[in-house]
């Protein structure tokens, strides 16, 4: 009988008499089935691969992996997902967050106002030829939840943030700047009890933030530019526990069997407007708290099919392409960013030490050779 239970996930993997729900996350299947040879065999690189296969293919493994998630969750409070921190009252967060609210990730106030300078003179260069560089910086969930964070990581505050810093040199330099960081602690206390502007399962803005920083940046960008660009036109608010759109995308990453508490969160219906207004051709540099804007065809209907380039690596065209079509290291970067009339730059406070990604010291290195200063 023992030896018939060890066989069951053998015969499970050989013939599915099951369907298994997949993994989420980093987690999910990667190792593909591997071809044999002699000449791959003696050297063992099938072995290798075989194994790695057979690992991740054994029957019932995800069903395994959330029984052993949800006993360390349930137990010791302890989520198995890389970086993930559970919080208090069921709060989930994840650590490089906690790290920027506390400023154990501070780069130094030098460092950051050589980048911002560089900035300014990439701005002041690209200005010249119709293009403007505006900067849209992001909330981020321990900035926003801060009593929540575990005790033993929670800090006295008073140690230097990227955050401010960053706030200071972007004035300082007069980057155009949206600060939805400032923002989102200033409507905690009205809108956020009426329309959550965090969930406790996900790391990002809810829908509902994500489309009032959408409705406004259409606003600060038809400011910087001169033009009206098409609009959000809310149709309406509706209220639901059942998370949807990533609102509770740690959760999905825990890979538990149970489900968590959360939030009624609020799902806006809205469609975006043109009545003749003209888009703006835009370039996003971003992290992922662009994506939901991105899908929402903000950079097909009202940036003008301008790209979204994530994390300056991957090259995004109007929509999502999976894996992307191009990188941003192959690109002719004066050539493509001379295209747009706004180079749009969204960071949150957790990602401020990659500030840009990769662009800023790029393109200065590039303006800077050319000119020989």
């Amino acid at each position: 009988m023992v030896l018939g239970v060890l066989f069951i996930p053998v015969l499970q993997s050989k013939f599915k008499f099951f369907t298994e729900r997949p993994l989420n996350g980093d987690a999910a299947l990667v190792a593909e089935d591997p071809y044999i040879s002699v000449e791959r065999w003696w050297d063992g690189v099938y072995q290798q691969e075989q194994e790695a296969y057979l690992n991740e293919n054994t029957g019932f493994r995800s069903d395994f992996i959330r029984f052993y998630n949800q006993w360390n969750f349930s137990l010791y409070n302890k989520a198995r997902a890389k970086s993930v921190v559970v919080g208090m009252d069921g709060y989930l967060f994840e650590e490089n967050y906690i790290k920027a609210y506390n400023g154990d990730d501070y780069l130094g106030e030098d460092k950051i106002a050589k980048l911002i300078s560089k900035l300014a003179t990439i701005r002041d260069s690209i200005k010249k030829d119709g293009v403007e560089v505006v900067v849209l910086l992001a909330p981020g969930k321990a900035s926003f939840y801060p009593e929540f964070i575990p005790t033993h990581l929670q800090s006295n505050r008073s140690r230097p943030t990227n955050i401010e810093a960053f706030k200071k040199q972007l004035q300082v330099n007069g980057i155009h700047t949206l600060d939805a960081h400032t923002w989102f602690l200033e409507m905690k206390s009205t809108v956020h009890k009426e329309h959550k502007l965090y969930s406790k399962t996900g790391i990002h803005w809810s829908k509902y933030g994500e489309y009032v920083v959408g409705d406004s940046l259409i606003r600060f960008l038809s400011n910087v530019t001169g033009k009206a660009l098409p609009y959000f036109k809310l149709n309406g608010v509706y209220k639901t526990n059942f998370l949807k759109a990533g609102d509770d995308d740690i959760y999905k990453g825990l890979n538990i069997l149970g489900r968590l508490d959360d939030f009624e969160m609020s799902y806006p219906k809205f469609s975006i407007v043109a009545d003749n207004r003209t888009p703006v051709k835009t370039l996003t540099i971003a992290d992922s708290y662009y994506w939901g804007l991105f899908d929402s065809q903000m950079s097909h209907k009202i940036f003008n099919d301008g790209e979204f380039w994530f994390y300056f690596e991957n090259r995004y065209p109007n929509f999502f392409v999976d894996p992307a079509a191009a990188k941003v290291k192959d690109a002719n970067l004066k050539n493509e960013i001379l295209k747009n009339e706004v180079v749009l730059i969204i960071c949150t406070d957790a990602n401020l030490p990659k500030f840009g990604f990769g662009f800023i010291e790029r393109f200065f290195e590039e303006l800077t050779e050319k000119t020989g200063k």
